[in-house]
């Protein structure tokens, strides 16, 4: 059976690699074929590859920025794609040595896809590129694709974590909107009230907040009580700090003494049930302003503030949750590929992402120009303006994936499913990701 199971993973992965040999080989000769020209230059152009994921709108902003870098630069063709198993798609271009040339990146797999060779650094573009202008953007946000001295992704987009809260539930209860002088003592107490059984029947009805048990959501809880996840040298993990626990305990109370948020399932993919934020059954949610799009469709009213204080350290550390372009280390066509990043991150390429109001330019002066700071007709953006002020992106593992999977995700169930000490299991969250990590 063992076997078996190998051989169809076997020819899985030459399926796929076979696929992505097809991909971009025939979208960069059917690209040349159109200009008159072959093999990654079409008429005098040089063809760049680049995939990324996301939603419509957010490909409507890319399709509108990546045709204006065309008007900029007439000798570079951009060919774009957006495939829905990105990470397949990389993996095995990369492998096959015929990648895309630039490919999106978020704030927790650089260190894993540097370790695998996939990125290339370029610091030397930066340094030489008159155009590019480091200090204009956000500098907390190359914080986690910065690795052993190296800048390997170029944010693009950014997102913080705020808190969102029900206007309509807060008015019915007579009870005042959250402030930025909220503690954790002033959230949990305000969840409480707000936690209602309508007709007694022993079943809550409405909830006073929501948490989420994936690590990327509770590591600003974690970071605001003065907590960390991993050492700047990428291997040892200290999230077993009694700060860390603290803040775990805290909202594992929320759930299990409080009653006050609904407890979360074992199967992340069931958390879209009848107690979330959209709901509109949910008050509160400490969560990414990336929902802010998608809220802002509710038929309910909303508003954001900043996220609660730990009432022990008098902070608060909301997360950073950038997004950017790397430059693949095996990409054929570097010095245009570096073009289209260093355009993405100027002042132009910014509004037209920034205009399409789906996360927050990283653009220092377009972040708090009127194209950001009106872009939601509800919430009051300053806030994720503010908030990236004092974010913090996390420092991870270039073993990251194997460590959520195996060890962080199925042992943060332990805590946020009620089985177990918050303290030992963060302790043996320890003893098995460091085993990894040190691992040759």
């Amino acid at each position: 059976m063992m076997k078996k199971r190998n051989l169809i993973d076997i020819m899985k992965g030459l399926a796929v690699l076979a696929a992505i040999f097809l991909l971009l080989g025939c979208s960069r000769k059917e690209t040349a074929a159109a200009s008159g020209g072959a093999g990654g230059t079409s008429g005098g152009k040089v063809t760049i590859t680049i995939i990324a994921w996301g939603e419509p709108g957010r490909q409507a902003a890319q399709k509108r920025m990546d045709d204006k870098f065309m008007e900029r630069n007439p000798d570079i063709e951009v060919v774009f794609d957006w495939p829905a198993n990105m990470d397949e798609v990389l993996s095995a271009g990369h492998a096959a040595g015929n990648p895309p040339d630039v490919f999106f990146a978020q704030e927790m797999n650089p260190p894993r896809q540097v370790a695998a060779g996939m990125m290339e650094p370029p610091d030397d573009y930066m340094a030489k590129d008159p155009d590019f202008r480091k200090d204009e953007l956000f500098p907390s946000l190359f914080e986690p694709f910065i690795i052993d001295g190296k800048t390997y992704v170029i944010p693009s987009v950014t997102y913080a974590t705020v808190l969102y809260y029900n206007k309509d539930l807060f008015d019915k209860a007579g009870m005042a909107y959250p402030d930025e002088s909220w503690t954790w003592d002033t959230y949990r107490d305000a969840a409480v009230k707000l936690t209602v059984d309508e007709n007694n029947d022993g079943r809550i009805d409405q909830y006073g907040c929501g948490v989420d048990k994936l690590i990327n959501f509770y590591l600003p809880w974690i970071f605001t009580n003065g907590g960390e996840y991993m050492a700047p040298d990428r291997k040892t993990f200290l999230m077993n700090s009694p700060q860390s626990a603290q803040a775990l305990q805290f909202l594992r109370d929320l759930i299990y003494t409080y009653k006050a948020c609904p407890a979360p399932t074992i199967n992340v993919e069931a958390v879209t049930s009848a107690f979330i934020f959209q709901s509109g059954k949910v008050a509160m949610e400490v969560m990414g302003s990336w929902m802010t799009p998608t809220y802002d469709t509710l038929d309910f009213d909303y508003g954001i503030t900043y996220m609660p204080k730990s009432p022990h350290t008098g902070k608060r550390v909301p997360m950073a949750y950038p997004n950017g372009f790397a430059m693949a280390a095996r990409g054929k066509n570097k010095d245009a590929a570096w073009r289209y990043i260093s355009y993405v991150a100027s002042k132009e390429g910014q509004e037209i992402l920034g205009s399409a109001g789906l996360g927050m330019p990283t653009n220092i002066e377009v972040a708090n120009s009127d194209i950001f700071l009106k872009s939601s007709p509800k919430a009051d953006m300053r806030v994720v303006v503010e908030s990236m002020k004092i974010a913090k992106g996390p420092i991870t593992s270039p073993k990251m994936g194997q460590m959520d999977a195996d060890i962080i995700a199925p042992l943060g169930d332990e805590i946020f499913l009620n089985r177990r000490d918050t303290q030992e299991v963060l302790n043996e969250m320890k003893v098995k990701s460091e085993a990894l990590t040190f691992a040759p």
